[in-house]
């Protein structure tokens, strides 16, 4: 990972990025239930044919399916989840229209490395418990994602890299991780980021 410091300008962007977090939303089971059903979405969650085992729902459809490739029981162990809390990830097509200071990083950095945008993706990992979804911190353990990309972005010759925003404004460079020309990489954490896939 690669901390971006470029201009002024792209320094205040970051800095007034407001992307909306609960830390805790509704609850999906009854009170005290532990038996917890997680609905997962089979729709995105499989690249190349690699399927991801973190439940959640997969609803991002700008990019060829994007897979969690540190199994649940490691995420579970390394942030210390507790019995009857469960790995859990929701990820969705980012809306650039209302994510405007998150789209704004995005380009402005893509700008300063003279790169195209593909599609972003608006992901949050966390843990379902008996009150609901709770994001765990984005300061914890490494957790690998893998993306598809879309045929559309695609292109040989070219570096591919991810652009994360996470709230408050923390911008990095994900550099990806592995040769094929169809797919990117990245370690990252758990919590809420928007990731941008980019080339150059």
């Amino acid at each position: 990972m690669m901390r971006i410091n470029i201009t002024k300008k792209i320094l205040l962007c970051m800095l007034s990025v407001a992307l909306l977090t609960t830390p805790c939303m509704g609850a999906l089971a009854s009170e005290g239930d532990t038996n917890i059903t997680l609905a997962q979405t089979s729709m995105t969650s499989s690249v190349e044919g690699v399927k991801s085992d973190l439940p959640g729902v997969y609803l991002a459809s700008g990019v060829n399916g994007i897979v969690n490739l540190t199994d649940s029981a490691t995420i579970a162990e390394n942030y210390g989840l507790a019995s009857g809390e469960k790995p859990y990830a929701r990820i969705s097509d980012m809306d650039g229209r209302k994510s405007y200071l998150a789209q704004l990083c995005i380009d402005n950095v893509a700008k300063n490395l003279g790169a195209a945008v593909g599609p972003a993706i608006d992901a949050e990992i966390g843990k379902m418990t008996s009150d609901g979804f709770c994001l765990l911190p984005e300061d914890g353990a490494t957790i690998t994602l893998r993306a598809g990309i879309p045929r559309s972005f695609t292109q040989e010759g070219k570096t591919f890299a991810v652009v994360a925003v996470r709230p408050g404004g923390n911008v990095l460079i994900l550099n990806d991780m592995d040769d094929n020309p169809e797919t990117v990489t990245f370690d990252t954490t758990a919590g809420q980021a928007v990731y941008a896939l980019i080339k150059y």
